[in-house]
């Protein structure tokens, strides 16, 4: 039987190329203007001990660091592109189904219900971590990566929402993100997307 999450590396690689890509050109910019660049570079704090969020306490990456002489500048690519396709429909093993829109790669947002008012959010930590690990692939200028992971936020509707970058990691690490998800139990179903107005106009409305 296919793993459903196997449509996902024709539909998403051009979301990812395009994100990288970016990261690329800055690279390029920089190396041009005599910057030594390394990708994929972890965040520390003045101790040299990597930052964590406060929720999910998970560390978290740049794009970007170039130096030259005694400066150093650590980048967060921001690009206002974005790759536009209908809504895509996956539904995973167990019937969860997961409504795909457009979406950035290094700002990816996922709204959904859960079973529990209070979430045990472990199965995603434990995939984060994992996924935080180096692992050189498809492009040798990167590590194969995701970069952050906010913590979560609950709307007022019982929504909740999480971001993630999902970096230089490959397509498979979003698969594997919807079924740390899954685990985490999700009810209904997962939206992957920026929120529509009439989503937008609800949060507002409930946050007043």
């Amino acid at each position: 039987m296919n793993d459903p999450r196997d449509d996902l590396d024709g539909l998403l690689s051009p979301v990812r190329d395009l994100s990288l890509s970016a990261v690329l050109e800055e690279l390029s910019r920089a190396a041009f203007h005599g910057y030594d660049c390394q990708t994929d570079i972890g965040v520390r704090d003045k101790d040299g001990a990597l930052e964590r969020t406060l929720l999910l306490n998970l560390p978290r990456r740049y794009d970007l660091r170039a130096r030259r002489q005694d400066r150093t500048s650590c980048i967060d690519v921001v690009d206002g592109r974005i790759i536009g396709f209908d809504p895509h429909d996956l539904t995973l093993d167990d019937g969860t189904c997961v409504r795909i829109r457009a979406f950035k790669w290094n700002d990816a947002c996922f709204r959904f219900r859960t079973n529990d008012a209070r979430p045990d959010w472990r199965p995603v930590r434990r995939w984060y971590l994992e996924a935080f690990q180096k692992r050189f692939g498809d492009n040798p200028d990167f590590a194969g990566t995701v970069h952050s992971l906010a913590d979560p936020i609950r709307h007022l509707d019982g929504r909740w929402e999480l971001r993630v970058d999902f970096g230089s990691a490959p397509v498979a690490a979003l698969g594997d993100f919807l079924m740390s998800l899954r685990m985490v139990g999700v009810r209904y179903g997962i939206d992957l997307g920026e929120p529509t107005p009439d989503a937008r106009a609800d949060d507002e409305t409930e946050a007043g």
